[in-house]
């Protein structure tokens, strides 16, 4: 089981440090999209010795609980083309492409429930 504990932050600009049965194992920092008040962004790390167990996955779908709570409506992610592991995981989650914002960078979008 992943939780979040928020470190700094309001709204839908926020820290937070994520544990795994006690442990420390990453963090996220979400970000507000200044165009869409209702938007956020975020940057997941893990970290190396906890990577591919399902962590950052688990750990994001509390975060956007969490987001729809604060009412954020949309969370948008910009991944670079060659990052297998972040296209995958997102995918997975359930976001979609998005428009491009330039050449080697995909956009993707998840509409979260009101």
């Amino acid at each position: 089981m992943v939780e979040l504990k928020c470190l700094s932050g309001k709204d839908m600009d926020r820290r937070y440090a994520v544990y795994s049965r006690g442990r420390y194992v990453g963090g996220i920092t979400v970000y507000p999209v200044p165009e869409h008040p209702d938007a956020a962004t975020y940057g997941v790390l893990i970290c190396r010795q906890y990577r591919r167990r399902g962590l950052a996955a688990e750990a994001l779908k509390v975060l956007f609980r969490e987001l729809s709570t604060l009412g954020c409506r949309r969370i948008q992610v910009r991944i670079e083309s060659g990052n297998a592991a972040s296209l995958a995981l997102h995918r997975s989650l359930g976001f979609k492409p998005c428009p491009a914002e330039g050449p080697g960078i995909l956009s993707f979008c998840l509409l979260l429930p009101e």
